[in-house]
């Protein structure tokens, strides 16, 4: 008695039998006319039985008999396996082969879906039939295609999958910012202060005037005012960072014509500059007068 395992619903089966005789010799010469077959499905009770016809060495004939060589292999046998022994909707079958003067033969197949001939993924419809290392193929710890890169039970998160382009950082600044923003015992950033529009945190206070634009205006008259350059040819530019003036230049010129092309050299007489910086919530102020 043998156990086999087959995948259920293969076809064309043929397996390999040893008949002896009541004394356990092996006996040869059993024509196929002379044996019987009859097996049983576990899962779904089916039967059957019949008397095994004529078949050719390795040519599956269903229910086929074939002796293998009286000479070489004494006892040898091979028998074609029905088809419907081995269909779906069985997990288990047994079938006993007669013959006069022969023990029964009694075998046993244990039916899987599994299909052990498949080497890449045994013929499983749930598994990518793909090698391993292969792209499609189920994932595996490594570092080469179609594999996660762990280190200690924790895997490697790369920004290119988050960017969808590689990163062109320069080496290092991504490591130093995240430590940069995130070593804080308390912070109180969040999302809400990144999505603002316009300033943050209110800059200027309420302006003196109609307007900020109006207030800009007269700080400009007032310095032409104390420059005591009131009445001369004088051209302004001031520079401004989020509605704050951080510097003030006046130009003054010979000629008003000069004064109104204003480019900074025909002309141009003397300029004066004032220049505000900002540090750790500190206004420092410079002056400077150039004469040309």
């Amino acid at each position: 008695m043998a156990t086999r395992t087959l995948k259920v619903g293969s076809t064309s089966q043929i397996i390999t039998v040893t008949v002896r005789d009541s004394t356990g010799a092996l006996k040869t010469a059993i024509a196929y006319g002379s044996v019987t077959y009859s097996y049983t499905r576990e899962g779904d009770n089916a039967r059957a039985n019949g008397t095994c016809v004529s078949a050719s060495l390795d040519a599956y004939t269903d229910h086929g008999w074939v002796e293998i060589s009286a000479a070489n292999q004494p006892g040898k046998y091979q028998f074609g396996i029905p088809n419907a022994m081995i269909a779906a909707g069985a997990v288990k079958a047994t079938i006993t082969l007669r013959a006069a003067g022969a023990i029964d033969q009694v075998e046993h197949a244990l039916l899987t879906v599994a299909d052990l001939q498949d080497g890449v993924h045994l013929g499983l419809t749930a598994v990518p039939a793909v090698a391993i290392g292969s792209a499609g193929a189920l994932l595996i710890q490594g570092t080469g295609t179609a594999a996660v890169d762990v280190t200690g039970g924790v895997v490697k998160a790369n920004l290119v999958q988050i960017m969808g382009t590689a990163l062109t950082e320069t080496a290092g600044y991504l490591a130093a910012g995240f430590k940069k923003l995130f070593n804080v015992a308390a912070p109180t950033m969040d999302m809400t202060n990144v999505n603002a529009t316009g300033d943050a945190f209110a800059l200027l206070g309420a302006p003196a005037g109609a307007s900020v634009s109006a207030d800009i205006a007269a700080i400009k008259a007032n310095a032409v005012r104390l420059l005591g350059l009131s009445g001369h040819n004088v051209a302004t530019t001031e520079t401004q960072v989020g509605g704050v003036i951080t510097a003030i230049e006046l130009r003054m010129y010979d000629t008003a014509a000069h004064a109104t092309t204003d480019d900074g050299s025909t002309g141009l007489i003397a300029k004066y500059e004032v220049t505000n910086t900002y540090s750790a919530g500190l206004i420092a102020t410079s002056k400077s007068l150039q004469s040309v």
